[in-house]
């Protein structure tokens, strides 16, 4: 049994397949290129248009004065209220209290942990003193 490694190439495929050939439009059923579509395209252009505006119309206020110069605009808008508002420095002695707690607690804080790192070191003493009574 002898076995052929050649590869046989065909060309006349090629030609079979471009006769079968349609795009995917076509197959599909989307008219691209037709004025039907076009119209769609252009309806939705206009349609994003629309919302656009009415966006751009309700978040941004239309200034009546436009020749007015950009500072006085701003000066309008600061100064629009005619009352003066006085703001008033209170302070409550509870915020104190608060203030000096905190280093209370600390001091005292350090004061328990020297105690007990000093409990700790007389206990290590008696038992290591106990240890060499019991060797010896």
């Amino acid at each position: 049994m002898a076995e052929t490694t050649e590869i046989e190439i065909d060309p006349s495929v090629l030609q079979e397949r471009s006769d079968a050939y349609s795009s995917l439009t076509d197959i599909n059923g989307a008219d691209v290129f037709t004025d039907a579509y076009e119209e769609k395209v252009r309806q939705y252009g206009l349609k994003e248009q629309q919302n656009y505006s009415s966006v751009q119309e309700k978040v941004f206020v239309v200034n009546s004065d436009d020749t007015a110069d950009i500072y006085e605009q701003v000066k309008e808008i600061m100064f629009m209220d005619e009352k003066s508002q006085i703001l008033k420095d209170e302070r409550t002695e509870n915020s104190n209290e608060i203030g000096l707690a905190i280093p209370i607690i600390g001091v005292i804080f350090i004061i328990v942990i020297l105690l007990l790192v000093r409990y700790v070191n007389k206990r290590k003493e008696k038992r290591e003193k106990r240890n060499v009574d019991t060797y010896a």
